[in-house]
C-alpha cells in the first residue's frame, strides 16, 4: 500500500493507514498555519493594499482599493467554508453532532482548524478521503502566501523533501525548502539545520525510511 498523500510506500508499522506519518505531521503543520495567514490577509483589506507597484501621477486605477483575493479568502465562502465542509463530513462519518455556532468568521475558522487537527490522526489512519483536505489546505495556504508574501520566482524557496530529524523517537516530517543563496536548509517546524556537508546524508535519509538524522 502507498500513502494516499505522497504516493510513497507505507512502512510496516504504518500498514493499514491511509497516509504516512510524515504526511500527517506535515499536513498538521500546514493546517495550523491557516488562522495566522487569515489574520495577515486582513492587512490586504486596507485601502491601497491591493495595489502592487508605485502610483504614477496622472494615471487612473480602475481596480478595487482592496485585494479581491484576500477578500474572498476571508469571507464566509472562503477559507472557513472549505474547512467547514471537511469538518461536517468528518462529523457525519464519526457519528458526531453538527458543529455549533462559533461566532465570527475568524472564530469559526480557528475552531474548524482545531477540530480537524485534533482528529487528523483518525483521518490519516482510516478516512479514505483525507487527500481532499490536504488538497484544500495546500491550495488555501498557497494562495494566502502568494498574497501576504509575494516573491520573485527567482528567489522563491524550492521544496527539497521532508525533514527526517528525529525528536523523542518521532520523525519531524515537515516540508523542507531551500531559498537560493541560503547556506543551509532550515526546518521551520522543528528548527533542524542541514549545512551543505550534510545534504548527501539528507537525501539518503529521505529515500530510506530506516535512515533518520538527529537535528543539527
Amino acid at each position: 500500500m502507498d500513502c494516499q498523500l505522497c504516493a510513497r510506500p507505507l512502512r510496516d508499522e504504518e500498514a493499514g493507514r491511509v497516509a504516512c506519518w510524515l504526511c500527517q505531521v506535515a499536513l498538521a503543520g500546514q493546517l495550523r498555519e491557516l488562522p495566522g495567514l487569515y489574520r495577515q490577509l486582513g492587512a490586504e483589506l486596507q485601502p491601497g493594499a491591493g495595489e502592487r507597484g508605485p502610483a504614477v501621477s496622472g494615471t487612473r486605477r480602475d481596480s478595487l482599493p482592496v485585494n479581491e483575493d484576500a477578500l474572498d479568502l476571508r469571507a464566509w465562502g472562503g477559507m472557513v467554508a472549505a474547512l467547514q465542509a471537511h469538518e461536517d463530513d468528518w462529523r457525519r462519518v464519526l457519528g458526531m453532532p453538527v458543529a455549533p455556532f462559533r461566532g465570527s468568521v475568524e472564530q469559526t475558522l480557528a475552531a474548524a482548524v482545531e477540530f480537524l487537527a485534533g482528529h487528523l490522526w483518525w483521518a490519516c489512519e482510516k478516512y479514505p478521503d483525507v487527500d481532499g483536505l490536504a488538497e484544500d489546505v495546500r491550495r488555501l495556504r498557497g494562495t494566502a502566501l502568494s498574497i501576504v508574501d509575494p516573491q520573485d520566482p527567482a528567489t522563491r524557496p524550492r521544496r527539497v523533501g521532508y525533514c527526517p530529524a528525529v525528536h523523542d523517537g518521532v520523525v519531524c516530517g515537515a516540508v523542507l525548502r531551500h531559498r537560493p543563496g541560503d547556506r543551509s536548509v532550515e526546518c521551520r517546524w522543528c528548527g533542524a539545520s542541514y549545512p551543505p556537508s550534510s545534504w548527501r546524508e539528507l537525501v539518503r535519509a529521505q529515500e530510506s525510511p530506516s535512515c533518520n538524522l538527529t537535528p543539527g
